[in-house]
């Protein structure tokens, strides 16, 4: 792994076309009777990033974000007030996620946008959350009020006391050393291997929560309250860490109940679940919170998974899944947002180089996603979106996936 080749920087200006291309692809199928691929909110981050881009880019993007909105208002009721309506990734959250964009080019939008806003946050002020025997709804940073949290804070419409009831929840879920309250009792059946047991990961786990909680306590200022709770869910995450096989400081996918780490490496190391995603959520919550050790914790467990790093190992445990190995979720991409957050945030040298890595390895596979969706954490728009900020992009939109 070295540092990004001449190549790939001449390859850093098919981006702008790349991005041009999946676009009108997504206004062509908007416009048919094809369904535009995409979530609720990877097409309107991507349009908005897109519009920076010079001209074209800015046509392609008031485009897309129109067909964007025509889609997510139609679809949408906005009636219901439920624990899952309001998700980050597929609910209210996300359309007021990509509305607030939206609004940037389109002012005429604004008023769509605050009707929106009212909804999430009656929700935060009336939540339904469970506190026992809980599923990931409850909680998450993809379905649940950690979600929301990340959502609401990258509106600058966004009022603090939005924020504290999914706050609050999320702390008393971390009420105890050993987060009991996290442990899940509910799982659908595609889930069931988590029954019973504490996620850890960023996308469903502890990191997540502990994300959420860092963000709260910055947007909302409730240092005090929020500080002891953020600490505990820190020091459980700590103390379930172990080194594997390959000298990675990494986390299985729950905790262990004092079981021994696995004799195995795992080769999911990506923003979802592991080192990455669990690292940057200590890192960056330790530095909050004014706790050098556990900053120093954190960059040497990123720093472990950079000076192993292999592709062929990690980027290929996806392989049934179509653009697995990029995609942000479980791939090349959101690996990359976490080691330039690193970098850019913690200095670290190691996590700089294995950046550059990346970005030469989706630069070189950047026609193979033309024809995926524009899904922020599974598809292109996602990839294209890291890889815009990587080179300059606005960075506030990464606080959906907990970064910055």
């Amino acid at each position: 792994m070295g540092p990004i080749d001449g190549t790939a920087r001449h390859d850093r200006v098919r981006v702008p076309q790349a991005v041009c291309s999946v676009l009108e692809t997504y206004i062509a199928d908007a416009a048919s009777d094809r369904p535009a691929a995409g979530d609720h909110v990877g097409p309107a981050v991507l349009a908005r990033l897109a519009a920076d881009l010079g001209e074209d880019g800015r046509r392609s993007a008031r485009r897309a974000l129109a067909a964007w909105t025509r889609s997510a208002l139609n679809g949408y009721s906005g009636g219901r007030r439920t624990r899952g309506h309001a998700s980050a990734s597929h609910g209210a959250a996300a359309v007021l996620t990509g509305l607030r964009y939206a609004a940037e080019l389109d002012p005429s939008l604004a008023p769509a946008a605050v009707r929106v806003r009212q909804l999430v946050a009656a929700v935060t002020r009336r939540p339904q959350w469970r506190t026992e025997q809980i599923s990931w709804i409850d909680y998450d940073l993809m379905i649940g009020p950690a979600g929301l949290i990340a959502a609401l804070a990258c509106d600058p419409q966004c009022r603090p006391d939005d924020l504290v009831p999914a706050a609050r929840h999320l702390a008393t879920l971390c009420d105890s050393d050993g987060l009991d309250r996290l442990r899940i009792g509910h799982a659908d059946p595609a889930l069931r291997w988590n029954l019973g047991q504490i996620n850890t990961g960023l996308a469903h786990g502890v990191a997540g929560v502990v994300t959420a909680l860092r963000i709260a306590a910055t947007a909302t200022g409730a240092t005090a309250e929020l500080a002891a709770p953020l600490a505990r869910a820190c020091h459980w995450l700590q103390a379930e860490s172990f080194v594997d096989p390959r000298g990675v400081r990494t986390w299985a996918r729950a905790g262990r109940d004092g079981a021994p780490p696995p004799a195995t490496a795992a080769r999911r190391q990506a923003w979802c679940y592991g080192t990455p995603g669990i690292a940057w959520s200590l890192w960056d919550a330790a530095s909050f919170l004014g706790d050098p050790e556990t900053c120093r914790f954190a960059a040497a467990a990123m720093r472990s998974f950079c000076l192993a790093f292999d592709e062929d190992f990690y980027l290929g445990a996806d392989e049934a899944e179509p653009g697995g190995a990029l995609a942000v979720c479980h791939g090349a991409a959101g690996v990359l947002a976490i080691a330039d957050a690193f970098a850019r945030h913690a200095g670290l040298s190691e996590a700089a180089a294995l950046g550059d890595h990346l970005e030469a390895y989706l630069l070189d596979r950047i026609d193979e996603m033309a024809s995926w969706p524009l899904s922020l954490h599974h598809g292109s728009g996602g990839v294209l979106a890291v890889l815009i900020t990587r080179q300059g992009g606005d960075r506030g939109w990464l606080r959906l996936l907990g970064l910055r």
